[in-house]
């Protein structure tokens, strides 16, 4: 979309001209009457005018997913991160480790499993598909564990194992 040369003219005459472009959203007209959305939102009120709505989707950052009990839902990146964790803690578990989460998010590794007297330092990562590469300090982690959008867990080197 491209917008006239507005040069010259006053904020009301620029606002009046813009608004009459097809498509024109808030966000759009602030960017090219370099005002804030609330004044952009106070001259629409003062001029009785309306613009077009902004594009529906999910807040930056989200990803659209679908819930197990049906529909869909927006779920925000931290609890994707929360939720691969836990996933792999659930394996952990599984294999029959004593699992410990960081408290403080800050560490270089997630998970801490534990069996008879050795720890394994575990940084999870969630990933879209299977093979995709994460950057990793492999000086400060045992393991990495991948988790897949279905729940399955990649291990990287293979899956810690308890000795009998």
């Amino acid at each position: 979309m491209s917008t006239p040369y507005l040069g010259g003219m006053s904020t009301k005459d620029k606002f009046l001209e813009l608004s009459q472009i097809d498509g024109m959203t808030t966000s759009r007209m602030a960017l090219e009457l370099q005002v804030s959305r609330q004044r952009v939102h106070q001259l629409k009120e003062k001029y009785k005018v309306k613009l077009a709505p902004s594009p529906k989707g999910p807040p930056r950052g989200h990803i659209k997913t679908s819930h197990r009990w049906g529909g869909e839902r927006r779920i925000p990146p931290n609890w994707i991160g929360a939720a691969g964790e836990l996933t792999a803690a659930v394996e952990l578990i599984k294999m029959g480790f004593y699992v410990h989460q960081a408290v403080a998010r800050t560490g270089p590794f997630d998970l801490i499993a534990y069996h008879d007297g050795a720890f394994h330092r575990i940084e999870v990562r969630c990933i879209r598909k299977p093979g995709q590469r994460t950057g990793v300090e492999w000086r400060e982690v045992d393991y990495l564990a991948s988790v897949l959008p279905d729940g399955t867990v990649e291990w990287s080197p293979e899956a810690p194992r308890i000795e009998d």
